[in-house]
């Protein structure tokens, strides 16, 4: 299987950040959603990508996701059936020969997954003087897969100007308005918990680079590594992948 290199983002869920497409061979990491349906003993029993996913890598990695076991969603403390999101975190290494072999480097599990949504605005003026900025937005989240704006906001946001640290509120503000607005149209898979959909808060990060490329720009403000939608409704616990991870897999 030939696979192309694709575009590299920075974020997890999936990132944000403008990156340019590098044609030279190399090693290259790339972060997909999948939508998964879990059954009570924690088995996968269907794996949907989300997503635009060229059809090989899509075969490998649905194949991938439904290998992932779960410690099943409870309701009440009973183990039920659920619908979470997943994400793999896959590395593609070039053979030398023109081919790259696909290898699964780690999966966590309900992190944010997108049905729908768009870039966000980089400000001009912003953008103009060298600025950039790392975003952290807590987002509440409907059942319906709509953003709850009224109970969502900015918890942190890191600002740059020429790669060093700024404090310039003007510009800051310029960058939150910009996330908040981008988020407000976005539509997010939904997790579900004996059929019922659930409203959930989650941590999306989103960085913005004053350079064609996000490479090497310092202010990713990635949300922590066991970041999770949490379940407005207490009674409720989502679907989470057990350790260890399935076997790296690989495409040649």
């Amino acid at each position: 299987m030939k696979l192309r290199p694709l575009s590299c983002f920075l974020l997890m869920l999936p990132p944000l950040a403008a990156a340019a497409r590098e044609e030279a061979p190399r090693s290259k990491v790339e972060y997909y959603s999948a939508h998964v349906s879990v059954d009570a003993s924690g088995r996968v029993t269907d794996a949907e990508m989300l997503g635009e996913v060229p059809r090989p890598i899509r075969v490998l990695l649905s194949d991938t996701a439904r290998k992932v076991e779960f410690e099943p969603a409870r309701k009440g403390g009973v183990a039920v059936p659920s619908r979470t999101s997943l994400t793999l975190k896959m590395r593609f290494e070039p053979d030398g020969n023109g081919d790259y072999l696909a290898r699964l480097e780690g999966i966590s599990g309900g992190s944010a997954a997108f049905d729908k949504r768009r870039r966000v605005p980089f400000p001009g003026i912003a953008a103009g003087a060298g600025y950039g900025a790392g975003v952290l937005a807590l987002l509440s989240i409907q059942a319906d897969g709509k953003v709850d704006m009224a109970n969502s906001r900015i918890e942190r946001v890191a600002l740059a100007q020429h790669g060093k640290p700024s404090d310039d509120a003007a510009r800051r503000a310029s960058f939150e308005k910009a996330v908040l607005r981008a988020v407000a149209k976005w539509t997010f898979a939904v997790e579900e918990v004996d059929g019922q959909p659930l409203a959930t808060r989650v941590l999306v990060p989103v960085t913005f680079c004053p350079q064609a490329s996000c490479e090497g720009w310092p202010l990713d403000v990635s949300a922590p590594a066991d970041a999770r939608p949490a379940p407005q409704d207490a009674d409720v616990q989502l679907a989470k992948p057990r350790e260890p991870a399935p076997a790296a897999a690989q495409a040649p």
